[in-house]
């Protein structure tokens, strides 16, 4: 009979080993958004997108030692908005020469769709002389009879995310990727739709400011909005 002891060693040998054979994902740094489009005169669609749009950066380390893989997760918060509705249908990332290879990560218990390629093929703004698309991905709405319902189900809605797991550069490592975000060599976008009765479309791009401070300003940005809503200034 096997003693507590030797017990307690089997267990921990066999948490490791399960350990070894999975990604080990590490704690994120989180950026916001800044909109960089006025298709809504009032400037509340571009308000309210950045502040319930969140962008968590995660280390991924594979087994076996593996170079550092980064994973991008796109997040919507839930909030009492006088815009609802909204929703992220496309995201964008540019980059000099700290990100290769992308894959989806999307979480199967949700009903985000996604898909390689991206429309418009650019953000308006960027600067193509001094950043790259690397990739992009857009909704994938094409088995759907009705493309404009399946568009909302299919998009980045409150409470859901998506993730996109980037391959490095040789050499480089997460660290460079949180440099390359905040010094803006990299650059993330998204395209967001929903705003609004009108239906309101704005693009938006990171805002170099890590966690905490992202989720403070994200807090107060709520409280404000919740704040004007009661004023019925929204």
């Amino acid at each position: 009979m096997l003693s507590t002891k030797r017990k307690l060693s089997l267990l921990v040998l066999a948490f490791l080993a399960i350990a070894a054979c999975s990604d080990q994902v590490f704690a994120a740094e989180t950026f916001q958004f800044n909109v960089i489009t006025n298709n809504d005169p009032s400037g509340v669609a571009g308000q309210v997108g950045s502040e319930v749009f969140l962008l968590e950066v995660s280390k991924v380390i594979n087994p076996g030692g593996d170079p550092e893989q980064a994973l991008f997760t796109f997040k919507v918060l839930s909030g009492d908005y006088a815009y609802d509705g909204f929703f992220i249908d496309g995201v964008y990332f540019y980059d000099g020469a700290l990100l290769g290879i992308a894959k989806l990560t999307e979480d199967p218990a949700e009903q985000v769709a996604f898909t390689e390629g991206a429309t418009p093929g650019h953000l308006p703004g960027i600067d193509l002389k001094t950043h790259k698309l690397v990739t992009g991905y857009e909704l994938d709405v094409l088995d759907s009879a009705d493309a404009d319902a399946s568009a909302a189900v299919n998009g980045v809605q409150a409470g859901e995310s998506l993730g996109v797991l980037f391959d490095l550069q040789p050499e480089k490592t997460y660290d460079d990727v949180i440099a390359g975000i905040i010094d803006g060599r990299i650059i993330v976008g998204i395209k967001a739709q929903g705003f609004g009765p009108a239906d309101y479309s704005e693009s938006f791009t990171t805002v170099p400011v890590p966690a905490p401070g992202a989720l403070l300003l994200g807090s107060l940005g709520v409280g404000v909005v919740g704040l004007l809503r009661k004023r019925k200034v929204l």
